[in-house]
């Protein structure tokens, strides 16, 4: 069953944002976009699930810096 949860909240998040690694996804979201995206990774839980979501406020202050092989292609962060 968690291989099941674990497809549909893949194809749920890729709908949204980027593909950065295994479970790691970055974007642009409005206020709606992540209000929705919560509304479903908390519907979809379980005990001993965890989701980790990082808000930054201001594009001007963050420095992205990829070693070795690019998993998705983005500019965008979460």
């Amino acid at each position: 069953m968690a291989q099941e949860k674990n497809r549909k909240v893949l194809k749920f998040l890729r709908a949204r944002m980027h593909w950065v690694q295994n479970s790691v996804f970055e974007g642009e979201l409005t206020e709606g976009e992540l209000r929705e995206i919560k509304d479903y990774l908390e519907e979809i839980t379980d005990i001993g699930d965890s989701v980790i979501i990082y808000q930054m406020g201001n594009q001007k202050y963050i420095e992205r810096e990829v070693i070795g092989e690019e998993k998705g292609s983005s500019s965008q962060v979460l």
